[in-house]
C-alpha cells in the first residue's frame, strides 16, 4: 500500500535506490562467481598438471651454510628434479616451516658425524613426507652417508594421515551451513525485519557453540580417534561452524536463497582435507588456503591436536575476520532490504 503524503519525487528516489541496489548484487554477484572459478581453476589445474613436477619441498640446515647450499645444490640437480631443496638459516627456523607445512622434511647435515638427521612433521600432513624422506636417505647413501629419520610430531594412532582436522573442520562447516540455509531462505521468504535477523543470527551462533561441543564430544569420547583438550577443540569446531553460518546469511542476505551457492561451493571444497595446503601444492594454491576459512580452520584444529595452541593467533584471527566481515555484510543487506523494500503500486491504480 502507498504510503500518504508520498510524493512522485521520492517514489522516484526510492525506485532508484533500488535499481542501484540490484546492480550493485548483480555486480557481487560476478564477482564472487569468478573468484571461485578462479580458485578452483589455480587449486585443481594446478594439482594436475603443475604437481607432479614441482615435488616436495625440503630444507637443509648445517653450521656451515656454503656446506648446506651445496648440498642443496645437488639435491636439485638430481635426475628428474624430485626435490626443491633450500637453505634454512638453523635449525629451529626449518622446524618452524616444517610445523607450518611450508616443507616436507628437513636435512640435517653434520659434518663430523657419519650420519645425517631427517626431520618429518606427520602432525602437519604433508602428502609427500615419505617420498622426500626415502629421496633424502637414497642421496645419502649414495654419498656414503647414513640418515635417520625423527618425526618431530607423529600423528595418533586414530589420525594416520594427519587428515582428522580436515575431516573435522568439513562437518563443522556443514553444519553452520545447514542450518543457516534453513534459517536464511525462512526469513527471505517471511521478509522479517531486521530485529528478527539479529535474533536468527544469535540463534545461528549458539547452535555453532552447541555444534562445536558436539563434534568434540563425538571425536574424543565415541570414536576415541583421537586425545585432545575438549575445550579448545570444541571452541575452534564452533568458531569454524559460526564462519560458515554467518557467511551462508551474508550471501543469501544479498543474492536471495540462491545465494547459499557461493558458500557451499567455498566451504565444501576447501574445507576437507585438501585445506591442510600441502608444501607440494602450487605456490599460489599454498598461500591462498590457509587464509581462507576451511584452511584457516584445519590449522586451527591440527594445532589444537598436536601444538598445544602454539600456533593458534594466526588461524583464530583468520577466522575472526571472515566472521565480522559476514557479520557486516549479513546487517547491511537485512537493513537495505527493509529500508529499500518493494515499491509500493502506483497510486492512481
Amino acid at each position: 500500500m502507498a504510503h500518504e503524503g508520498e510524493t512522485g519525487e521520492h517514489l522516484a528516489e526510492r525506485a532508484g535506490r533500488g535499481g542501484l541496489w540490484y546492480a550493485a548484487v548483480l555486480l557481487a554477484a560476478a564477482v564472487a562467481v569468478l573468484a571461485i572459478q578462479a580458485l578452483l581453476t589455480v587449486a585443481y589445474v594446478g594439482l594436475s598438471g603443475d604437481h607432479a613436477s614441482r615435488g616436495p619441498k625440503v630444507l637443509v640446515v648445517s653450521a656451515d651454510r656454503g656446506v648446506a647450499g651445496g648440498i642443496a645444490n645437488r639435491l636439485n640437480a638430481l635426475d628428474g628434479h624430485p626435490l626443491r631443496a633450500f637453505v634454512a638459516p638453523d635449525r629451529a627456523a626449518a622446524e618452524s616451516e616444517l610445523a607450518g607445512n611450508d616443507a616436507s622434511a628437513v636435512l640435517v647435515f653434520s659434518p663430523n658425524q657419519p650420519s645425517d638427521t631427517i626431520l618429518t612433521d606427520s602432525a602437519a600432513g604433508s602428502v609427500d613426507a615419505a617420498a622426500a624422506t626415502a629421496i633424502l636417505r637414497a642421496d645419502d647413501t649414495a654419498q656414503g652417508r647414513s640418515a635417520a629419520v625423527r618425526d618431530v610430531a607423529p600423528t595418533q594412532p586414530g589420525d594416520p594421515g594427519g587428515q582428522m582436522s580436515g575431516y573435522l573442520v568439513l562437518c563443522q562447516s556443514v553444519g553452520g551451513f545447514v542450518i543457516a540455509t534453513a534459517l536464511g531462505v525462512w526469513l527471505h521468504r517471511n521478509r522479517a525485519g531486521f530485529s528478527r535477523l539479529r535474533r536468527t543470527v544469535l540463534v545461528a551462533i549458539a547452535f555453532s557453540l552447541g555444534s562445536g561441543a558436539f563434534g568434540a564430544w563425538l571425536l574424543l569420547w565415541v570414536t576415541r580417534s583421537i586425545t585432545a583438550p575438549w575445550l579448545p577443540l570444541a571452541l575452534a569446531g564452533a568458531l569454524v561452524a559460526a564462519v560458515s553460518s554467518v557467511l551462508t546469511f551474508a550471501a543469501i542476505g544479498v543474492f536471495g536463497p540462491a545465494g547459499a551457492v557461493l558458500p557451499a561451493l567455498m566451504l565444501a571444497t576447501f574445507s576437507g582435507p585438501y585445506a591442510a595446503a600441502d608444501a607440494s601444492l602450487p605456490a599460489i594454491t599454498h598461500a591462498v588456503v590457509p587464509w581462507l576459512p576451511g584452511g584457516a580452520g584445519v590449522d586451527l584444529v591440527r594445532d589444537v591436536i598436536y601444538f598445544h595452541h602454539t600456533h593458534a593467533l594466526r588461524p583464530v584471527g583468520t577466522l575472526g575476520w571472515w566472521l565480522l566481515g559476514g557479520l557486516l555484510v549479513t546487517f547491511l543487506a537485512g537493513a537495505n532490504a527493509r529500508r529499500v523494500g518493494d515499491l509500493p503500486p502506483d497510486p492512481a491504480q
